[in-house]
């Protein structure tokens, strides 16, 4: 299911991204030779007026094809190449604004639902309309209060009678009576149940795979939230700019990828443990890969839309532009050279997260 779930949002992503460069092209006069979802070869297609739509093999990404990327056909009037500089940025540009755009929806939507956050940080205006402060579990998959039917987002009321609001108070309890079972009054919709679970002995000590937190819900009335998701869309795209010139910083002082880069595997692993927080917690995971997905794009890298908008910058600058066997020659090294990085990041993944043990007990 949950990979089912991880397809679904990224091809959702993908769509979108490469809707924008569609709806751009059409707009500006550009002819569409091929739109398609994933990366070739090809699975299926079939034409529409001029154009190809068509599933691929390689599901993480997609592309759109127009007229005037391959030398051939640079000269028609209705090519990429002919066309103003601005109506070019303005192809190349508008997948990001799309994911963008999609982002800032779905922010809206949550912000209009209810949000939970840490108390500590929740902001106070006179525009929240609720703020329920309550205490959720955390449940490790697999572990003794997993089994136990503890859920991820349950409301814990006590533990063995003790009113608690972090997991440091749960450990101090724990050790305090000598890692005891765990007995939990919790409420789940609007019924209260009781459950006990039993440590499992690991090899440091013994384990319940629980934590608690403290969540507050906070909810924007619909007329607010538009501009809130404005401020929120904002912050999420200086934080992940920061955090690529953090990741790029790191590459060049110690030479190694940073822990925090991950590939689709990894992401894939994330989504797993979102979808235990709920619908909110899914699209506002849903929303910042989409800002993500949005930022890497226009990054100045072969093969993505920021790389081939320096080529339609210097061929602004230079008054003529590069030309095309170069410039496709450029962005298909760059394009294999992004397949590697991420065949490579997935198997660093598949490593860290323990994917082949976690297949093989399947079959146990």
């Amino acid at each position: 299911m949950t990979i089912l779930l991880f397809a679904i949002i990224l091809g959702v992503l993908v769509f979108v991204h490469e809707l924008g460069h569609f709806l751009a092209a059409r707009w500006s006069g550009i002819a569409v030779e091929e739109f398609g979802f994933g990366f070739p070869p090809r699975l299926i297609g079939w034409r529409r007026g001029r154009t190809v739509y068509s599933l691929n093999w390689i599901p993480f990404g997609g592309f759109v094809r127009l007229q005037g990327e391959q030398a051939d056909a640079a000269a028609r009037p209705d090519s990429f190449s002919q066309a103003k500089f601005s109506r070019q940025f303005l192809i190349l540009s508008a997948g990001v604004a799309m994911n963008t755009l999609l982002a800032w929806i779905l922010l809206t939507a949550t912000l209009i639902s209810g949000v939970k956050t840490d108390p500590s940080t929740a902001p106070h205006n006179r525009y929240i309309q609720s703020a329920d402060s309550r205490v959720e579990a955390v449940v490790t998959d697999g572990g003794p209060a997993d089994q136990s039917g503890l859920r991820t987002g349950d409301e814990v009321l006590r533990v063995n009678g003790q009113s608690l609001n972090t997991t440091d108070q749960v450990i101090a309890l724990t050790k305090e009576l000598n890692y005891p079972p765990l007995e939990l009054d919790i409420r789940r919709r609007l019924e209260i149940i009781s459950l006990r679970i039993v440590p499992r002995m690991e090899t440091d000590r013994p384990r319940y795979g629980l934590g608690i937190q403290a969540v507050t819900t906070i909810r924007y009335p619909w007329y607010v939230a538009p501009w809130y998701a404005v401020q929120t869309t904002g912050q999420l795209v200086g934080q992940t700019v920061a955090g690529f010139i953090r990741l790029l910083q790191d590459l060049v002082v110690t030479a190694r990828v940073s822990p925090d880069l991950t590939g689709p595997v990894g992401i894939a692993v994330l989504t797993s443990q979102v979808v235990q927080y709920g619908v909110i917690a899914t699209l506002q995971f849903m929303a910042i890969l989409s800002i993500s997905l949005a930022v890497v794009n226009f990054l100045p890298i072969p093969a993505l839309d920021g790389g081939r908008a320096v080529f339609a910058v210097l061929a602004r600058v230079r008054g003529r532009p590069v030309d095309t066997r170069i410039e496709g020659t450029i962005h298909t090294i760059g394009f294999y050279g992004l397949l590697l990085m991420i065949i490579l990041l997935s198997i660093r993944d598949v490593l860290r997260f323990r994917i082949v043990e976690q297949l093989r007990s399947l079959f146990q």
